[in-house]
């Protein structure tokens, strides 16, 4: 997974201490950069991007649509929340253990 910089960072630490592959914008020292660069990104390193930016990411996924590209998926929520703890309980039940399409996933709250 990548973590756009909408999450907070302590939630991919959370998520790598329970043993997933996951890296934050922040790691990469990517904050600033654009929706496009990180989807661009999270596209070359073969990840499902994951955002609570949910109106520029549909956009882009329509975009990658129209122009026959595909991305590694898209998982977005309405919900922001502070609390990393709560986010490493809740993110991964979202994503199933298979390959996703390249689709535009909104996750329940």
């Amino acid at each position: 997974m990548f973590l756009d910089e909408d999450i907070h960072a302590g939630l991919a630490y959370a998520l790598r201490q329970r043993g997933f592959d996951v890296v934050h914008a922040q790691d990469l020292k990517r904050k600033g950069k654009t929706d496009s660069e990180q989807l661009a990104l999270a596209v070359r390193e073969e990840r499902c991007l994951v955002s609570f930016n949910i109106r520029d990411f549909v956009f882009l996924h329509n975009q990658y649509v129209e122009q026959n590209k595909e991305h590694w998926g898209i998982a977005l929520s309405y919900c922001s929340t502070s609390n990393p703890v709560w986010g490493a309980k809740t993110v991964p039940g979202g994503f199933d253990s298979h390959a996703l399409p390249p689709i535009c996933l909104k996750m329940p709250l």
